[in-house]
């Protein structure tokens, strides 16, 4: 049963598919944003990642993938985890698309007023669309585990 009293968004996920599943494929795609656009600034920019990016940007990352694959185990065994705790993974979910939303705005900002600066500028554009479509479906994904965590009860 859900602790506020705040209806499913959802019946089923877009697709057609069930919201457990919903759940599967948001995980991945958030799950693999990160790791492309680690990818594709390595590619474009070649060694001089590790010394733009700096080791708070790939420790945020890392929580990123970590918190996603514990709530892709937490989907995986739905019933026999306490709702309290699909109830917290939830808040996280939406603080974390609160930062990335207010991230993205503010690094948009920048690059229209031009104070935004990368050494690599080649991939700028590529990791702005990587970050937009990381930003919508983590707020989508707020509403498809709550529908889940409302049809869990």
């Amino acid at each position: 049963m859900a602790i506020l009293p705040i209806p499913a968004c959802l019946e089923s996920f877009p697709t057609g598919k069930s919201l457990k599943t919903g759940m599967y494929i948001t995980c991945i795609l958030i799950l693999l944003i990160p790791i492309l656009s680690a990818i594709i600034h390595t590619l474009l920019c070649g060694d001089g990642f590790g010394a733009y990016i700096g080791a708070s940007y790939i420790d945020f990352d890392v929580v990123i993938i970590i918190f996603f694959i514990v709530v892709l185990i937490l989907v995986f065994l739905d019933n026999k985890i306490p709702g309290i705790v699909h109830f917290v993974c939830i808040v996280i979910w939406v603080i974390l698309a609160v930062v990335a939303t207010a991230s993205l705005v503010s690094d948009i900002l920048d690059m229209l007023s031009g104070h935004h600066y990368y050494p690599c500028k080649t991939s700028t554009f590529l990791e702005l669309v990587l970050s937009i479509v990381g930003v919508v479906f983590l707020v989508f994904g707020v509403f498809v585990y709550w529908s889940f965590y409302v049809g869990m009860g």
